[in-house]
């Protein structure tokens, strides 16, 4: 935790956007930026750091994250760091690393997922824009991320089987239902004037239910073993 700090951590992101070599000639950047070394060597780069960064922050075992034993249904945030780093990066749906990176830290940090919920929360109105489909299909991969049969297995040897069913339940109701995304995105997107809008909107609500269809299976397995 030491070594790794939020401005160690956010140095390491800022890897994504790597400019070239600082010695690199200011009057040579342009003709550099476009060379097919450099988009070679950059996307090299950027490889390495996403796989670096996964490690780091969704790795319970050699990473810097913790687990959450409430599934989320706590208010405290059992990964301040982390949450930290998130808050600086802007709009990372956009772009496919970063948003790969947010998801994965989703699924293995429950109890971020409302905060991360919050920070699109101005974006969600729906309009006819590719960038409004990245956001919806980037809420849709965070709603997945989720694995109700694993949190079982992590929670189950801490919580008592009420406590347990009781955090799946929040999680059903305020990680895979996230009730301002469907009042604010989902309904007034199916009411929408383009097709595209309305198709987005409907396949986010798939997932919405197909997960909550998976949590209450795991709930009900756990609970049928539990009392056999």
């Amino acid at each position: 935790m030491h070594v790794f700090s939020i401005p160690a951590v956010l140095n390491l992101i800022s890897l994504y956007n790597w400019k070239g070599p600082n010695n690199w000639p200011k009057n040579k950047t342009h003709t550099f930026d476009e060379s097919e070394n450099f988009r070679a060597d950059k996307e090299v780069i950027s490889d390495i750091v996403h796989e670096f960064l996964i490690t780091l922050l969704t790795s319970h075992r050699y990473g810097v994250i913790f687990h959450d034993q409430t599934l989320g249904g706590s208010r405290n945030k059992h990964n301040q760091l982390v949450h930290t780093v998130l808050q600086n990066l802007e709009k990372p749906w956009e772009y496919e690393k970063p948003s790969d990176l947010i998801v994965r830290i989703m699924g293995a940090c429950t109890d971020l997922i409302r905060s991360q919920y919050n920070a699109i929360e101005p974006f969600l109105e729906p309009r006819v824009s590719p960038k409004w489909n990245c956001l919806l299909k980037f809420i849709g991969k965070i709603v997945k991320s989720v694995n109700p049969v694993s949190c079982i297995k992590t929670c189950a040897v801490e919580l008592k089987a009420k406590n347990l069913i009781s955090a799946l339940l929040s999680l059903a109701k305020s990680l895979a239902v996230p009730s301002t995304i469907v009042k604010v995105a989902i309904l007034p997107g199916l009411d929408h004037d383009s097709l595209s809008v309305k198709h987005e909107a409907l396949s986010l609500l798939l997932i919405i239910a197909n997960q909550l269809k998976a949590i209450s299976l795991a709930a009900k397995e756990f609970y049928k073993t539990f009392i056999v």
